[in-house]
């Protein structure tokens, strides 16, 4: 008997409403967790048929996860047994003793020691580990690089951003994402200059390029890597936040067609 294959079931979302959404969208996390994002008061009857309509995408972004999975599964074990920052040239053998005093610390011999009660509470551990790193290292890099390139800039946070590497305010203040550890030194560094770029020049004009060229006449082939380095954070890292887009092919954060 012919005919077509049967339909299988769509793949297993979650519904949240957002104050902050303006339109209905669909995220997917490194793990593969669907989530459907609805602005408020959106019915929710309909959310069924829009994931239905998107549906060749959502599986094409599910696909790209499992290719990553399977391509770096050191990138998705659910705790490291070693973490490599490149940006600091540094590694360290992490060790779960699970007594003692809760927190990851670092000890005399290379290793990163890591307390906790349970799986939850090491990657916490870690999380809060690798922000206090990031924070350590970033924030005098970025004056270093201000200073070099004789900039400006009021202040530098470091943050867990879901989708951004960094961002500068009107006012000159810079945000770093912590997970910048994880890429080569000479993507920081140009992540840096560009954010840099935007206390002389907030949009991206022509004016915000050519200052950004001069500053850092490689800047093209370095925005390229900048734009593929999603994939080379692990996911213990993520804290299961939303992947940025630059990790799918196409946008892993999809706005619902048709709404």
């Amino acid at each position: 008997m012919g005919g077509s294959p049967p339909e299988t079931d769509p793949p297993a979302y979650t519904v949240r409403e957002s104050g902050r959404a303006k339109r209905a969208r669909i995220n997917v996390s490194p793990a593969g967790r669907v989530e459907v994002v609805v602005p408020a008061g959106f019915p929710k009857r309909q959310v069924p048929e829009l994931v239905a309509a998107n549906r060749q995408w959502l599986e094409r972004a599910l696909e790209r996860v499992r290719r990553r999975q399977a391509e770096h599964p050191e990138l998705h074990q659910g705790l490291p047994e070693r973490i490599h920052l490149p940006a600091l040239d540094r590694e360290w053998a992490v060790v779960y003793p699970g007594s003692g005093k809760a927190g990851a610390r670092e000890s005399a011999d290379g290793q990163l020691r890591v307390h906790a009660p349970d799986r939850r509470g090491a990657r916490d551990a870690l999380c809060n580990w690798l922000a206090r790193t990031a924070h350590a290292h970033l924030v005098p890099w970025a004056g270093s690089v201000a200073e070099e390139l004789g900039l400006t800039t009021r202040g530098v946070r470091v943050r867990a951003q879901a989708r951004r590497w960094g961002s500068c305010s009107e006012r000159g203040n810079l945000n770093l994402n912590r997970n910048l550890l994880f890429l080569a030194p000479e993507v920081v560094h140009y992540l840096l200059v560009h954010e840099l770029a935007h206390t002389v020049h907030m949009d991206h004009s022509p004016d915000f390029w050519a200052l950004v060229a001069r500053l850092e006449p490689d800047y093209r082939a370095l925005d390229r890597q900048l734009r593929r380095a999603a994939g080379q954070v692990p996911v213990w890292a993520l804290a299961d936040r939303l992947l940025p887009s630059d990790f799918f092919d196409e946008p892993g954060t999809h706005p619902l067609a048709g709404v």
